[in-house]
């Protein structure tokens, strides 16, 4: 992982594929948010800034959101692993609000079917930032949104 800007930025795998997310330094790229061999990666870090796609057709493509918060619709927790007990998790002021801060709708493996039903879709934010804040509960969270108008 390099480090640069003392953050580290994590972008999920669809938002990849894109080619809308232009940062080559200090980025990784969020493969499968169940994978708990992942925790010792994020363990000592302080801020992490998560971008994912989003579809809005009004919108320029490429065009960035802040994140303020998120309605996890994915189905899926990434703390439920088996015979394991886990812990309640707060997650009241998860992201860095900000004015212009929007809530997205995080579908998991639904985006495709799902993301015109919904104002800003998202696929893993949600489940990236459960896990975050489950490791390490003081880490600063940025939430972005990369408008994508194209099917992927």
């Amino acid at each position: 992982m390099e480090k640069d800007n003392n953050f580290l930025t994590i972008i999920t795998k669809e938002l990849e594929k894109t080619q809308l997310f232009k940062s080559t330094e200090n980025k990784y790229v969020w493969e499968k948010s169940t994978d708990i061999t992942k925790k010792n990666k994020f363990l000592k870090e302080k801020e992490i800034h998560i971008y994912d796609i989003t579809k809005k057709e009004k919108e320029k493509e490429g065009k960035i959101y802040n994140v303020n918060d998120h309605v996890n619709k994915s189905g899926e927790n990434p703390l439920i692993i088996k015979n394991t007990k886990i812990k309640f998790i707060d997650m009241t002021d998860v992201y860095e609000k900000t004015q212009k801060g929007i809530i997205t709708n995080s579908l998991g493996a639904k985006y495709k079917k799902e993301n015109t039903k919904h104002s800003f879709p998202s696929t893993d934010m949600a489940r990236i930032s459960i896990f975050l804040r489950f490791i390490n509960p003081q880490i600063k969270i940025k939430g972005f949104l990369v408008n994508c108008l194209k099917d992927f």
